[in-house]
């Protein structure tokens, strides 16, 4: 019970630095996004900067998204550790916490994809100043799938407890 409390407080600890770094990232990468004039490399792209703002916003619109739906992802991760660090582990809550975190970071990734496809394929203009990549990697679809079997398994525990 004492490994999972301080591996808990550990990850909690873990959760709020990111989810703070996260908070502060986004509105500077936006910012620097639409106000730079010369030509940069954010995250996954290579864009003209010297674009309109509604192009650059168009261009940027698909990491803003997933970006604002992980950091709802960290902020339930860090409830979930939260509990677990105060030794309540088979709780309907850290079911429920889980379960929105698994179905943020699914959706979250979802939307990256269709805003991704949207913005490469609705705006041929805009595809000649990008290096369009699209990055699907297996962890998009596995860890809300790995989340929400953990949350499973919890229920069940909970159950059992309940049960007894």
């Amino acid at each position: 019970m004492n490994n999972i409390r301080n591996i808990s407080k550990a990850m909690r600890v873990f959760c709020f630095v990111t989810f703070t770094v996260m908070s502060i990232a986004l509105p500077l990468f936006v910012f620097y996004a639409l106000t730079a004039t010369e030509t940069s490399s954010l995250v996954h792209f290579d864009f003209s900067l010297a674009l309109p703002i509604t192009s650059k916003m168009i261009l940027i619109l698909p990491y803003s998204l997933a970006w604002l739906f992980f950091l709802f992802v960290t902020y339930f991760l860090y409830r979930f550790f939260d509990s677990l660090s105060l030794g309540q582990i088979f709780t309907l809550q850290n079911v429920q916490l889980l379960r929105k975190s698994s179905c943020f970071y699914f959706a979250g990734n979802v939307i990256y994809i269709l805003s991704s496809m949207i913005v490469f394929f609705g705006f041929p203009d805009l595809r000649l100043q990008e290096k369009f990549h699209l990055h699907l990697k297996l962890q998009m679809f596995l860890v809300p799938i790995f989340l929400f079997l953990v949350s499973s398994i919890i229920h069940e525990g909970q159950k059992l407890k309940e049960a007894q």
